[in-house]
């Protein structure tokens, strides 16, 4: 006897993380989906009501792992703000022990998809003003001057995305690109 296959809604957006990377939008099709997981359509809509759902589901997903857990296990890490932004540099590249963002969700994807869907347009803008908030917050409580660390922030966050970005096309090793950077800013006021 066959035993069936029982699949979180976890699993579902994983794979339509690995299907929109792999075919862009048009790989959120539920038959499509089912066959990549082998199981049938009816496992799909146990956990969504269609397409729409799994990709509401997925930036949910994405906002909740790369972004509002990212910023908790930053303040959890350490009290100090430039030892919390160390930490959030780190686990950005997943040097930390237990990283907390799904392999299968790519930031480039969401932000490419975001060109030509609002609601990912609208999930895309929320993420960045959230971290930007975050961001400006440690860097305000670091400076010695109580300086504002907007500036710090933008250049850190711009250069996370432009990183991301050309490691893709390039050979530029992000990771060790970004830490060089963030002690930079840490030296020095703007």
């Amino acid at each position: 006897m066959k035993t069936k296959k029982v699949l979180s809604p976890e699993d579902w957006i994983s794979a339509g993380f690995r299907a929109l990377k792999e075919r862009g939008a048009q790989g959120l099709n539920v038959e499509a989906l089912a066959r990549q997981l082998g199981v049938s359509k009816g496992s799909f809509y146990w956990h969504f009501k269609n397409a729409a759902a799994l990709k509401a589901a997925m930036l949910d997903y994405w906002v909740e792992h790369a972004t509002s857990s990212m910023i908790v296990g930053a303040r959890n890490a350490n009290q100090n703000p430039a030892d919390q932004l160390r930490w959030l540099v780190a686990a950005i590249y997943k040097t930390t022990p237990n990283p907390m963002v799904s392999s299968d969700v790519d930031e480039n994807t969401i932000r490419n998809l975001s060109r030509f869907d609002e609601q990912v347009y609208k999930t895309v803008q929320h993420v960045d003003a959230l971290r930007l908030e975050f961001l400006e917050n440690l860097f305000s409580q670091g400076s010695p001057h109580g300086a504002s660390g907007r500036n710090k922030a933008v250049i850190l966050y711009a250069s996370f995305i432009g990183l991301e970005q050309l490691a893709t096309t390039e050979k530029i090793g992000a990771s060790h690109n970004l830490p060089k950077l963030l002690e930079l800013l840490l030296a020095k006021d703007l």
